[in-house]
């Protein structure tokens, strides 16, 4: 609880936010360390040009060392997965997941279903849920 819940780990709209933008948050009291980026190849993460977002998502991570911001890939977007254990344990030898679904998705009962099936997956395999 207090400080030590937030989070510094953010995903902007639609991924959208200018090198300056992106200097001040990280400049900010409570500023941010790194940003959630997309889960395809074909979309742009933030200021990133094509050649480090093609980076990004290859390699899962990048860092731009000018502002020292870290950028994140999604690996697992919950509404375009369709067999949600394989694509966990494919990814099981990963360091970390990056698991991302809309909040109005929250509604869908499937969705929900998904999240438990998640849940589940990482406590069987004595995982850690972290929010940065």
């Amino acid at each position: 609880m207090g400080e030590e819940s937030i989070t510094t780990l953010v995903r902007l709209e639609k991924f959208l936010g200018n090198k300056e933008a992106i200097k001040g948050f990280k400049q900010a009291k409570y500023g941010i360390s790194g940003l959630l980026g997309a889960d395809t190849i074909d979309r742009t993460n933030y200021y990133l040009n094509g050649e480090i977002n093609k980076t990004l998502f290859e390699q899962g991570t990048y860092k731009d060392e000018e502002i020292g911001m870290l950028f994140y890939c999604t690996d697992i977007r919950i509404e375009n997965t369709n067999n949600l254990l394989e694509t966990l344990e494919e990814k099981r030898e990963d360091d970390y997941l990056v698991i991302f679904t809309h909040e109005w998705m929250l509604d869908d009962n499937k969705i929900r279903e998904k999240i438990i099936e998640i849940c589940n997956w990482a406590n069987k395999n004595n995982d850690r849920f972290t929010a940065n």
